[in-house]
C-alpha cells in the first residue's frame, strides 16, 4: 500500500532528522498506528485528530512539523491543508493571548 510507505518514511525521516526528541516520548500519538495520521482524503483525519486532542506535546509537535516543513499527515492535531492555514501562523496561541 502506497499510503502505509509514505508513513513509515515520513516518520521515519523525522526522527532522524530532530535532535531534541523528548517530547515524542510523551506523544499520544506514540502507540498509534502511523497510517491514521496520513489519511488519503482531508476529511479522514478525525481519527488523528482525536488523539492529537489530549495530547500533552501538541504544540512541540506542531513546531517540530512548521519548522521541518512536514507536507504530509496530522501533525500537531492540524492537517496539511491547516497547516498551511491561519491555524498555524498561530502556532496554539492559548484563547486570549495575544502575540
Amino acid at each position: 500500500m502506497v499510503q502505509r510507505d509514505v508513513s513509515a518514511t515520513f516518520i521515519r525521516r523525522s526522527r532522524e532528522s530532530s535532535t531534541d526528541v523528548d517530547w515524542r516520548a510523551m506523544a499520544a500519538c506514540r502507540r498509534q498506528d502511523p497510517d491514521i495520521f496520513f489519511p488519503s482524503k482531508e476529511e479522514d483525519a478525525s481519527q488523528a485528530k482525536a488523539v492529537c486532542c489530549d495530547c500533552h506535546v501538541r504544540k512541540e509537535c506542531l513546531d517540530f512539523a512548521l519548522d521541518s516543513n512536514q507536507t504530509f499527515g496530522v501533525w500537531g492535531g492540524l492537517s496539511e491543508m491547516e497547516r498551511r492555514g491561519d491555524a498555524a501562523a498561530k502556532r496554539l496561541v492559548p484563547a486570549g493571548v495575544h502575540r
